[in-house]
């Protein structure tokens, strides 16, 4: 299979994640509002973690038209914008690191929105969750020390 049939396939495999039923064309994908940018990779680690965690994110992205954000919803708590770490505006990783905060027990939803310099945006959704989801506890109690009656201190 030649490089432009498997590029083909890649991104007809995009269009299917990211719910995009249109036609491909170099610059990215071709919908019914114009081009819009191509995810190609989009990943947190780690997947489980508690409040005070730091959770990396990262997206591969390009776009012929350049892109101009790469900003992620995690989950409804907090907007985080990327930074590009390598590469150009037209193929690059963008990065991001967020500390977690104000999650529960439970399974998160983080969406990753790609906007290009023409404002056109495509997204792409990432699973998370806090790892007390796992343990079968169903809340946390927070625990306050208080030690200051202490005379050994």
């Amino acid at each position: 299979m030649n490089s432009r049939a498997s590029l083909f396939l890649c991104f007809m495999s995009i269009t299917l994640l990211i719910g995009v039923n249109n036609v491909v064309s170099d610059a990215g994908f071709e919908s019914n509002h114009g081009i819009v940018p191509v995810i190609i990779d989009a990943y947190v680690d780690p997947v489980k973690v508690c409040p005070g965690d730091v959770m990396t994110i990262v997206v591969e992205a390009m776009d012929t038209s350049g892109i101009k954000s790469v900003i992620v919803d995690m989950g409804g708590i907090e907007d985080v914008e990327l930074e590009l770490k390598e590469g150009n505006i037209y193929h690059g990783i963008w990065e991001g690191r967020w500390v977690v905060h104000d999650t529960k027990p439970k399974e998160y939803t983080s969406i990753v929105n790609v906007t290009n310099l023409l404002d056109k945006t495509t997204f792409v959704t990432l699973e998370w969750k806090d790892p007390w989801y796992d343990s079968g506890w169903s809340y946390r109690k927070p625990v306050a020390i208080d030690n200051t009656e202490n005379s050994n201190t």
